[in-house]
């Protein structure tokens, strides 16, 4: 009896470490995923090295905001028509905001590959 119910455990188990390693590839998980991507980024510094060298040459464009932040306009590489865009504190570098816009639903997300 103890057998089986270790083995039933084994394969519930296995099939659950399965279940979590296979992202959702619907539109609607790419989409999630983006966003929880962006909003990661929150807390970030704009400043930093590592910010810079992977973003630096994808700005489209920067707005001053009228509290006095700054906002950046991102490309971004997915499919559609997609922008995003990141609000920091000019001083301190800190990203305090993330938004998007897409052109029509789940333009933004990320590449399944």
């Amino acid at each position: 009896m103890i057998d089986l119910l270790s083995s039933s455990f084994v394969v519930v188990w296995i099939c659950m470490i399965i279940a979590q390693g296979f992202p959702d590839t619907s539109p609607e998980g790419r989409h999630a995923r983006f966003l929880s991507n962006g909003q990661g980024r929150i807390g970030d510094n704009m400043y930093s090295p590592s910010w810079q060298n992977y973003n630096k040459e994808d700005v489209i464009k920067t707005t001053t905001l009228p509290n006095g932040n700054i906002e950046n306009e991102y490309k971004w590489y997915g499919e559609g028509g997609c922008r995003r865009f990141y609000e920091y504190e000019p001083n301190s570098g800190v990203i305090v905001g993330f938004r998007f816009e897409e052109d029509k639903k789940y333009d933004c997300q990320v590449n399944t590959g």
